[in-house]
């Protein structure tokens, strides 16, 4: 096919193509269940990863809620990291909660597949715009 220069009697200008979702991406780290296979726990960090990245997701967390839904012992991993898994650049939150005797519950809000800027703090602006409630505490990352 070539251009006709003289605009005359031209072909109707091919559209750009249009861009197509944006890639699935997760929060940068992995999971296992527990010793007694009843929660789900943070495995490992991925290093440049959005969890290292905002330093509120640890190894050894448990992952008591993802989206607002309850991960229970009948899911599976799939289903689990379906809920964690989502288009890059959207957010979800996690509630996670530290094992031990003084157990805390948190909920981090996460960016999927984007890591925090490089000093990993969470810009002001960013943690106003967020509801804050007494419990689980959140933490906005």
């Amino acid at each position: 096919h070539t251009a006709n220069v003289t605009g005359r009697n031209s072909p109707a200008p091919l559209a750009a193509p249009s861009p197509g979702p944006a890639p699935v991406a997760g929060l940068g780290f992995t999971f296992t269940r527990d010793a007694a296979g009843r929660r789900w726990v943070v495995r490992r960090l991925k290093e440049g990863g959005f969890a290292e990245a905002c330093g509120q997701i640890h190894v050894g967390d448990v992952m008591l809620k993802v989206g607002g839904r309850a991960l229970t012992a009948v899911m599976d991993a799939e289903e689990v990291g379906a809920l964690i898994a989502g288009q890059e650049g959207t957010h979800v939150a996690l509630e996670l909660m530290t094992p031990g005797p003084a157990a805390v519950v948190r909920e981090v809000l996460c960016t999927r597949g984007r890591p925090l800027p490089a000093s990993g703090a969470v810009t002001p602006s960013h943690a106003a715009s967020q509801p804050t409630t007494p419990q689980p505490s959140r933490i906005y990352a």
